[in-house]
């Protein structure tokens, strides 16, 4: 029985620089980052939460940097206790309009606001479900040091058990041409 026990043990190292080192599975709360993850979003729609795949290993060689596009683990600015999901929508160099109003009204605006440029080191994120966010918008860009992993997949439930890979939001991107401010175009 000793025996067993001492070998169940020995293997709690392995399992603390797994978790820490190369993955872990994570329980997705909120309704922030749906329809990628917990769900459609659609009111007919029973909520379901999903249990993502963190790969805390993937960014950190240069083979594999974090993208736009990407959904990433990170510390909540606003406190450091929480994980939370956000996908990235703006790296270094890239100018970004804060506003969530993307109506007409709102691009003719943009050149009165304020475009936030990411500086290095920092990342723009934001949730999937604008409405229902507290991101970048809110808090500002993040320093890359507060992320923890990308989420590489949903393992659970298995209905919606796949492969997430980099969906880039370029709306949030402006460039200048002939002093005018305007989206980016998907390239």
């Amino acid at each position: 029985m000793i025996g067993r026990v001492l070998s169940v043990l020995g293997w709690v190292p392995v399992g603390i620089v797994f978790g820490t080192c190369v993955g872990t599975l994570n329980l997705v709360e909120g309704v922030s980052m749906q329809p990628a993850l917990n769900g459609s979003g659609d009111a007919q729609e029973v909520f379901q939460r999903d249990i993502v795949v963190i790969n805390r290993a993937a960014f950190r060689s240069l083979q594999n940097p974090i993208v736009r596009g990407d959904i990433v683990a990170i510390r909540d600015p606003e406190d450091r206790r929480r994980i939370i999901l956000k996908r990235v929508t703006g790296i270094a160099g890239d100018e970004i309009l804060p506003s969530v109003d993307h109506s007409e009204n709102a691009m003719k605006s943009a050149l009165s606001e304020r475009l936030y440029t990411v500086k290095q080191g920092l990342l723009w994120v934001e949730g999937d479900n604008k409405n229902a966010s507290i991101d970048s918008r809110t808090f500002g860009a993040v320093p890359r040091a507060l992320v923890i992993g990308r989420v590489d997949a949903i393992v659970w439930p298995p209905s919606r058990a796949a492969f997430l890979y980099p969906k880039p939001d370029y709306s949030r991107i402006v460039v200048e041409e002939n002093g005018l401010f305007i989206p980016k175009q998907t390239p």
